[in-house]
């Protein structure tokens, strides 16, 4: 089980695109465009903190340590980037990686096979949105099921080869946890106390494996935190809602209900290996 480097960069467009947010993008024009670049001010940072505040009892501690948690994350130079990055993270680090980190310790610490945590952090050049967004949610999923080598015109031709050896080394991980238990030799069994994770990145087919540990632990600590603080109130009448209608709707409370029968799902799935 894992997660990507860039868990929440996907919802941005659907959930903050109000201009007092900044996330609106424009398909007809390029992905690289400037319009596309989502460079916010802080008054759009605290917006789009606030936006999700319903869910922390709109607390103004919690947001105060949020806002101060997530303003530095990036790497990035621009400060009306890191600040859009900030927000990404914030998404990504809630709704997405902290819960499967949790998940992760209470699968280690109660079913009889072993755990095996991934940090994905390989960006396919099939992806056609921004560069900005990264490895966004659930780009694993076409190395898994061999997309380079099924569909090589969908990748940037320059990059073709190692995108189909990358591939290839995932899909033989997951052909090898099937059949053995063990998905590779250098992939370190994951506990609670070590919390070590396999870096799933371009490195692996030149024979570099690294391993993160307690993976973004101290933003999810402070989730966690504030969760106990105030209590887990449901989200009811936050501003940002998705402009897709119908069956393929995205709200924010449908992100958490399909996390959840995900998580389940893949603990029974380990059962059924066992």
């Amino acid at each position: 089980m894992g997660t990507v480097a860039d868990e929440g960069t996907y919802w941005l467009p659907y959930f903050l695109f109000e201009r007092k947010y900044g996330f609106a993008y424009n398909h007809t024009i390029s992905a690289e465009d400037p319009q596309n670049k989502a460079r916010i001010d802080r008054v759009q940072y605290k917006n789009s903190i606030d936006a999700f505040l319903p869910y922390f009892g709109n607390s103004a501690l919690v947001q105060h340590s949020l806002m101060h948690a997530y303003n530095d994350v990036s790497q990035s130079d621009n400060e009306m980037e890191r600040l859009r990055d900030g927000v990404a993270r914030f998404l990504g680090d809630y709704f997405f990686t902290c819960g499967v980190v949790e998940f992760a310790d209470v699968l280690a610490d109660h079913i009889y096979g072993p755990v095996y945590m991934y940090y994905f952090t390989m960006r396919s050049s099939a992806n056609p949105w921004p560069r900005w967004m990264g490895v966004m949610h659930g780009y694993e999923i076409e190395y898994v099921f061999g997309q380079p080598l099924r569909k090589p015109i969908l990748y940037a031709h320059d990059r073709l080869q190692i995108e189909q050896k990358f591939s290839e080394t995932v899909m033989q991980m997951w052909i090898d946890f099937s059949n053995t238990g063990m998905p590779a030799y250098y992939w370190p069994k994951y506990n609670r106390v070590e919390k070590r994770s396999l870096v799933l990145s371009e490195e692996i087919v030149h024979g570099v494996h690294r391993i993160r540990e307690d993976l973004h632990g101290s933003h999810c600590r402070l989730l966690a935190e504030a969760r106990a603080i105030v209590g887990q109130v449901p989200l009811n009448g936050v501003e940002c809602r998705s402009r897709r209608t119908g069956p393929q709707a995205v709200t924010a409370s449908s992100i958490t209900s399909k996390t959840s029968f995900l998580l389940l799902f893949i603990s029974l799935l380990l059962a059924l290996l066992k």
